[in-house]
């Protein structure tokens, strides 16, 4: 049986959002401030580098200041605004990360073939519209026949970074225009996956609603009423079981969610499984009950009394 830490299941929602991710000025086209660096010394004799300012082309200080009379001028003058710089990028993908609306018609309507073409991510600009924020240039994209379901280089849809950025708005859009809510990311997580991590009710009810699994496991067997237990969020747990959630699902390693609500202390969840019928006498691959790892981490007779029937 498969083993893993949950320390690194639970760091994955975040972890990754301090590396260069889809959509983030790290990733970003030729004008990434981050391309060139000057090396400085520090006050212990040490050396660091720093990011120096590069020189933004025509063509990125139109997009940037949404000068889109600019932009038109260019195309009428014979210059090729659908060439990829060095990540990929096309001045229509600049134009969804700034929110320029107006150059993004100019842009699609003069190249048409462009509008699901990805970066070296292989973000496209309604992925790029969505993380950033930008309502309108999502609708824009998704009117203009954009295909609401092409994922990045780590499997995230549109539809994973609305719920990645709480964005409610951006979600309701995508689902409207039938945008895939059970897309499995990398690891096998889903969106629903991340909405629980969020802590965000809101979004996971739109979620279960629109058809999302509320069972569907990752890699590691984990589901969203597992990750809801190891963050001790009773009202997610409550609205997950009233969504038909097995309350007794178990990881790869057989640890159940009371496992991992009594591991991390959650005494308010721990009731609440108990409550609605959670197992606890289910062990896991090393043969541990909740019990176990309860009173192990407490040292309390009082949260040890939550278990009557294993006494």
């Amino acid at each position: 049986m498969t083993c893993f830490s949950y320390s690194e299941y639970f760091s994955l929602f975040h972890a990754c959002r301090h590396k260069s991710r889809s959509a983030q000025p790290s990733a970003a086209p030729s004008h990434n401030p981050g391309s060139n660096k000057a090396t400085r010394r520090r006050y212990d004799g040490s050396y660091f580098s720093t990011p120096q300012a590069v020189e933004k082309t025509p063509i990125e200080r139109a997009i940037m200041n949404k000068d889109a009379e600019t932009i038109s001028k260019m195309i009428k003058s014979g210059q090729k605004l659908n060439e990829p710089n060095k990540d990929g990028w096309l001045p229509l993908h600049d134009a969804a990360y700034y929110g320029s609306l107006e150059v993004m018609k100019i842009l699609l309507q003069a190249y048409p073939n462009s509008i699901d073409q990805r970066t070296l991510q292989e973000e496209t600009a309604t992925l790029i519209s969505t993380t950033k924020g930008h309502i309108d240039c999502l609708l824009f994209m998704l009117q203009s026949g954009a295909d609401p379901d092409i994922a990045n280089k780590n499997k995230e849809t549109p539809i994973y970074k609305a719920c990645e950025t709480k964005n409610v708005e951006a979600l309701k859009l995508l689902i409207q225009y039938h945008a895939d809510v059970n897309h499995r990311c990398n690891r096998g997580l889903v969106a629903l996956h991340e909405a629980v991590s969020r802590n965000d009710l809101e979004i996971i009810s739109i979620l279960e609603k629109s058809g999302a699994k509320v069972d569907a496991k990752n890699i590691y067997g984990i589901t969203p009423l597992f990750t809801a237990a190891q963050i001790g969020k009773v009202d997610l747990l409550r609205y997950l079981t009233k969504c038909g959630a097995d309350i007794n699902t178990q990881a790869n390693d057989d640890a159940t969610a009371l496992f991992e609500a009594s591991k991390n202390g959650h005494d308010e969840a721990v009731e609440f499984l108990l409550s609605q019928g959670a197992d606890a006498n289910k062990q896991n691959k090393h043969g541990f009950l909740p019990i176990h790892i309860a009173a192990k981490k407490r040292d309390n007779t009082e949260y040890v009394s939550l278990y009557p029937s294993v006494l």
